[in-house]
């Protein structure tokens, strides 16, 4: 073989001496058709060419010496002009024979007739071939729905997932790449894209999960490998109609659907159960070697199947799924138990090295010890049986945290361990994931619903103790599952065909995790009339299916809401609110504290300490991205209980656990220490752990930083001694369950120059050299993004913003001297926070800024708002309360030629509602002054238009103005 470009690809002909193509796969070669170099027939260099030469007009001459006809490239049918020599001798010596004028013999010359004939046939036919375009390129894989050319490209077969008869089942799939180009084929039991009834015309679709780095770490995570692209094909009818080529943006959050962003189509193509994919290389920002490939078929009804292992084109992959094999929440001590199934399938032919179990456990297949290393074979699944002799201990949990694999490959582990009590259950309830605690207290069942298995609701309990209250949620199918893919099945255009890119889609969407939701919403004064109205909401959209073990009105006032969201089997937040609405269908909550959960495949249990709800009524939500199921129960109370404190361990997933240090449960988990600066000039994603840092945080100018679920701790030696520092460029997200802290009293700098997004996570302990100054300081245009979060144990100010554009919603800022402070031509958008407890104020805003507060609770701080300083100011649907600590107290506070436009403002309990101060307008309408000491007061040359307001109850005046100013009323209602 010829060493020439491509000349490693599998199925190439380029580089090949006589069209020779070696299988790689198969370790063959593959015979010609008689061809040179591997292009055309009976061609040298493929062209019809000797040396390449070729006619001016771009045609090639067939069998012609330098493309001629001649050779030396003389005249027509002569060596060197028709003479030896050009002499007409050899050597330059007469011969013997008789020559013509031409220097030929007799018979020569007829010869030489005959030849000339020859040559001008073969001209007529060489100048009608120059005429005729190029052949085209053989291509590796023609997309045209036939597939007899993967016939040489090894196609891997797939146990199906899905119940026999299921056309939706993926049962094989292939890949290859060469020329360019990346070649997929994917098979079904039956046709695919077929879609629904004529009636609806819902198609299907199929979605194949590109890894093109070969780190699950960047891109969109699904089902153990990162995506870095995603080619998504609808059809219905057998036709496709939707070839899209989507790319994972850079920053994203690595569950956020909305990563994708569209980069163009594909070709692809279709027949029976069968399709085809060619994708070029450049469009994939150039050819990975490590590049995994991850099937998704998703049916018109809403059904998925997914490949039970991704593709490779290099390395080996493994898929273990575990599945617990605990039959009973309570097994008999010093037993040897089978208590963990793993079942393995591989992707290619290799070898598993090594299993992470404790040694404790014993594999088996069948009856069989497994002895390592254990052979894989390719597409074939082989499982295993994990034993264990299990001492007496209050807790006992298995699972596989990692497997070894030849050649370099990798490993996916999906599922849920085993964990079960041994010997005994305890005699009140443990949250640590084992439910054999929960074996004594009554399930009322909930009857079937049309929402998807895992957030439809199969049994409901709860139970009351002196101090705390324990819930038990039980679900049809996989409990927290989530859903990776977060788009539903389109209906098919008009005018089906080639389809395209469609659209140019929205770029700025707000993210789309697929997260399940539990919510349990509590009517703790069993009033229905105060608190969340629950039969009367339309956030919910269904009224609940009522499973009671106490009375149950058909209304309930929610006063507090537990929270629990998950997604792959795993929790990723746990909370407790306080209803904040400012009336029963107000959707807000201000957050009081975590709440204890931990979950097994289906069943979730939640431990609230500090608050008994014996007997108080409650409505239980399983919400999806898809759908939701609700039931409703009241609170028991089972007289054999103790009281205990909630005080678990963890298991090494992270869910609950009290294991005995004789059970062969995995270690807990351990912090990651990082001793010095930790310094992100390139993109960086850390996720699911703890890390102390012992030095500085710095994002540079070029660096790109994303941390979900991890808590850092800032290890310091005195307050301000260390910082995290965004650099100009740089760009830090920071979600989904993270919690940024001190490790220690002191707190430390948060300083951002570039980009932030901060979002469901809690920041506490920033540090502040000034009581103004605090907490995140954003000092640049290119925002920050503030979401979900909590603030607190800050010093001086939660976020301070200066020459910045900042947007912050759903935020509680709790306990600090000031909530928001903000300065400097900035524009700030406040959307659905609370501020309790500021000393200072809630927001503070001066000099240029421009500022909206919307949907906003204000309470128990000195004073709500101030703005002064040219500050234009825009209010709408904010409470402020209570807002009167020491000798201040405003809801809002208006100075130094500063403007406010105000709607449906509820200012109660407050020294002033409104205070306006020097050259300062207002704009107010629709809102209500009550029980303050005066409403509005209006100080030197200050001018307000109030329309259709309330004044009630306050104790000096509802409106006073000191000094010049002026007063516009309409609609005055109560003084």
């Amino acid at each position: 073989m010829t060493k020439g470009k491509n000349a490693k690809g599998v199925g190439s002909r380029r580089g090949l001496t006589n069209g020779c193509i070696r299988d790689i796969a198969k370790n063959v070669s593959i015979a010609p058709s008689g061809l040179t170099n591997g292009k055309g027939h009976g061609l040298t260099n493929g062209n019809g060419c000797t040396n390449g030469l070729g006619s001016p007009s771009g045609g090639k001459t067939k069998g012609l010496t330098n493309g001629c006809g001649q050779v030396n490239g003389f005249r027509a049918g002569f060596t060197n002009g028709g003479l030896t020599n050009g002499l007409g001798q050899t050597n330059g010596l007469a011969g013997q024979h008789r020559f013509n004028k031409l220097g030929m013999q007799p018979t020569i010359r007829r010869r030489f007739a005959a030849f000339l004939v020859a040559l001008l046939v073969a001209g007529l036919v060489g100048s009608y071939l120059i005429l005729l375009p190029p052949p085209p390129p053989i291509k590796l894989v023609s997309i045209d729905g036939s597939f007899g050319d993967w016939d040489k490209v090894r196609t891997l077969p797939f146990t199906p997932l899905l119940p026999s008869g299921s056309p939706l089942r993926i049962t094989t799939a292939a890949a290859t790449a060469g020329d360019g180009r990346l070649f997929l084929l994917v098979g079904t039991a039956g046709p695919i894209l077929n879609g629904g009834a004529p009636s609806n015309r819902t198609m299907d679709s199929l979605h194949a999960f590109l890894d093109l780095d070969g780190d699950a770490s960047t891109g969109y995570f699904v089902k153990g490998i990162g995506a870095d692209a995603r080619i998504s094909l609808e059809g219905w009818g057998g036709d496709i109609t939707t070839r899209e080529l989507f790319m994972f943006g850079k920053g994203s959050n690595h569950s956020d659907w909305h990563g994708f962003k569209l980069a163009g189509s594909v070709a692809a193509a279709c027949s029976g159960n069968r399709t085809e994919v060619e994708i070029p290389w450049d469009l994939l920002t150039g050819e990975k070697p490590g590049i995994r490939i991850l099937w998704c078929a998703a049916g018109y009804d809403g059904s998925f199947d997914w490949a039970p292992v991704p593709l490779a084109l290099s390395k080996p992959m493994v898929s273990v799924i575990q599945e617990s094999l605990v039959q009973e929440d309570v097994l008999a001590a010093d037993s040897n138990t089978h208590v963990l199934s793993l079942a393995l399938t591989s992707n290619s032919d290799c070898t598993v090295t090594a299993f992470n179990l404790s040694s404790q456990v014993r594999l088996y297949e069948g009856a069989d010890p497994v002895s390592l290393p254990l052979a894989l074979e390719a597409g074939k699944e082989r499982r295993l049986l994990a034993s264990a002799q299990i001492p007496s201990a209050t807790t006992f949990g298995l699972s596989l945290d990692g497997l070894g694999v030849s050649d370099g490959g990798h490993a996916v582990i999906s599922g849920k361990g085993a964990r079960a009590y041994v010997g005994s259950s305890p005699d009140h309830i443990v949250v640590d994931g084992a439910f054999g605690d929960w074996g004594r207290i009554a399930k009322p069942s909930d009857p079937r619903d049309a929402a998807p298995s895992s957030i439809d609701i199969s049994k409901v309990a709860s139970v009351g103790e002196l101090n705390a209250t324990f819930f038990y949620i039980e679900a049809v199918g996989d409990l927290m599952a989530g859903a990776a893919i977060l788009e539903k099945n389109g209906i098919v255009p008009n005018g089906t065909g080639n389809g395209g890119v469609g659209d140019t889609p929205v770029t700025h969407l707000p993210p789309l995790y697929g997260e399940d939701a539990l919510r349990i919403f509590v009517d703790i004064d069993d009033d229905p009339l105060t608190g969340y109205s629950i039969a009367d909401d339309t956030y919910l959209q269904s009224s609940p299916s009522v499973i009671v073990s106490g009375p149950l009105s058909a209304t309930i006032g929610a006063d507090y809401a537990i929270n629990v969201t998950g997604k792959d089997g795993k929790i990723w937040n746990n909370e407790i609110f306080r209803f904040a609405g400012a009336n029963r269908l107000d959707w807000k909550w201000s957050r009081i504290s975590s709440v204890d959960a931990a979950c097994d495949d289906r069943r979730i249990e939640i431990g609230l300490d500090g608050m008994n709800l014996t007997g108080r009524p409650l409505v239980v939500q399983l919400k999806g991205w898809s759908g939701e199921d609700r039931a409703a129960v009241s609170v028991g109370s089972v007289p054999t209980v103790q009281t205990r404190a909630l005080v678990p361990t963890r298991f090494a997933d992270g869910t609950h656990d009290t294991p005995a240090s004789s059970a062969p449960s995995p270690p807990s988990p351990s912090a990651e220490y990082i001793d010095g600066d930790w310094i992100v000039s390139d993109a960086n994603v850390t996720q699911d752990k703890e890390i102390i840092l012992n030095g500085n945080l710095t994002v540079t100018g070029t660096g790109n930083l994303t941390l979900s679920n991890v808590t850092l701790r800032i290890n310091q030696t005195a307050s301000g001694a260390c910082s995290i520092n965004v650099s100009s460029g740089g760009q830090l997200y920071i979600n989904q369950g993270c919690n940024i802290t001190s490790n220690n009293t002191y707190y430390y700098w948060f300083l951002v120059y570039g980009k932030i997004k901060f979002e469901s996570s809690t920041l506490s302990r920033t540090h502040s050299q000034l009581p103004k100054l605090g907490g995140i300081h954003i000092y640049s245009y290119e925002g920050a993004y503030v979401g979900n979060s909590t603030f607190h144990d800050y010093n001086g100010a939660g976020m301070t913003i200066e020459y910045a554009n900042a947007t912050i919603f759903n935020t509680t800022f709790l306990d600090g001297f000031r909530g928001i402070w903000g300065r400097y031509w900035s524009n700030i958008s406040v959307e659905g926070c609370t501020f309790v407890n500021c000393g200072d104020a809630g927001l503070r805003v001066a000099s240029d800024v421009t500022m909206y507060v919307g949907n906003t609770t204000i309470r128990d701080g000195t004073d709500g708002i101030e703005a002064a300083f040219r500050t234009n100011l825009t209010v709408f649907n904010v409470t402020m309360l209570d807002n009167r600590d020491g000798v201040g107290g405003t809801g809002i506070l208006l100075s130094y030629n500063s403007k406010v436009s105000a709607a449906r403002l509820n200012a109660t309990n407050n020294l002033y509602g409104i205070d306006m101060d020097y050259d300062s307008n207002a704009t107010i309408s629709d809102s209500v002054f009550r029980n303050d000491d005066t409403g509005i007061h209006l100080f030197s040359n200050c001018n307000a238009t109030i329309t259709n307001c309330t004044f009630s109850n306050n104790i000096y005046t509802g409106i006073e103005v000191s000094t010049s100013g002026s007063v516009a009323l309409t609609g005055l209602l109560g003084f």
